[in-house]
């Protein structure tokens, strides 16, 4: 990450705080995938509102000679 400053000891974030300690790991058990195992075994998030990721129809178009959308930024 690269910072510029005008000054000699800039600062990202003035009202930082110490980061929590993260819960002890519990690892998620094991399973067996193959070319008939149903894809709900793996499992998705289910979500109530809109991801940040989404992007509007008016913010993408389509490449014609590629095939591909490309989307502003």
């Amino acid at each position: 990450m690269q910072l510029w400053s005008l000054t000699d000891e800039p600062q990202i974030n003035m009202y930082s705080q110490p980061s929590e300690p993260l819960p002890e790991y519990q690892p998620l058990p094991s399973f067996d995938i193959d070319d008939n195992t149903p894809l709900n075994v793996v499992g998705v998030p289910y979500y109530s509102e809109q991801l940040f990721s989404y992007w509007p129809n008016k913010m993408s178009f389509k490449l014609p000679e590629h095939n591909a959308y490309y989307i502003f930024s």
